[in-house]
């Protein structure tokens, strides 16, 4: 499984146009990409000229729900890569998390069992303690999807930026990376103390004060 070590870019400056994926056009129109006026994304493309684009492996901003055809960014000149956890870590990821639905689960149903020889029993102590579990349980597993989904996956995104950064003979790269406004604000924090250059670009909508907005 590849590991997720996260280097610092050597002699080069990487630059993000960190851009929310509900700013853009692209979740109307498959033709999206082509030169037309009022495509916020499009202009940005056109704006910062970047090295290369990518987005969230979950962005689907393509016609019809569909991820967007790689061959359309390829028109404007500039190439498309998907990021995200790598499929067998996030498998191995994914089996915790299961593991602990599983239990849970299995305390449902012996908590039921329970119940179902006397209602009484939901006071009791072992009644009381199987439901104090699952709660627990429970709180623990969203607790761990919630942190895949979120610092995890930035942290991969992350790495895999900087990978891509490395290829580019230039010391000056810039890229555009789209993403879902759930990991917008945990992609900025991470890239900022990774020390690359971010440009976050947001809707009016979670757009904060003093928030840089081109």
């Amino acid at each position: 499984m590849e590991e997720l070590e996260i280097r610092k870019l050597r002699r080069k400056t990487l630059t993000v146009v960190l851009y929310e994926e509900g700013n853009s056009q692209a979740s109307k129109h498959s033709d999206c990409f082509n030169e037309q006026d009022g495509n916020p994304l499009l202009n940005v493309i056109l704006t910062y000229h970047p090295d290369f684009i990518t987005a969230d492996k979950d962005c689907m901003f393509g016609v019809n729900g569909q991820s967007v055809n790689v061959e359309e960014f390829r028109e404007v000149g500039v190439p498309l890569f998907r990021l995200g956890i790598p499929q067998n870590a996030r498998l191995y990821l994914e089996q915790e998390i299961d593991d602990l639905r599983e239990k849970i689960e299995e305390l449902k149903e012996e908590l039921e069992r329970f119940l179902s020889e006397n209602p009484k029993n939901a006071s009791t102590y072992k009644g009381q303690n199987l439901k104090s579990l699952i709660e627990f349980y429970e709180k623990e597993a969203d607790e761990k999807e919630e942190y895949m989904n979120t610092v995890i996956t930035a942290r991969w995104i992350i790495k895999q930026l900087i990978d891509l950064a490395s290829e580019v003979p230039e010391k000056e790269v810039t890229c555009i990376h789209i993403t879902p406004s759930k990991l917008f604000d945990e992609l900025a924090q991470q890239m900022s103390e990774t020390d690359l250059v971010v440009l976050p670009m947001r809707t009016t909508t979670h757009m904060k004060q003093n928030e840089l907005v081109h």
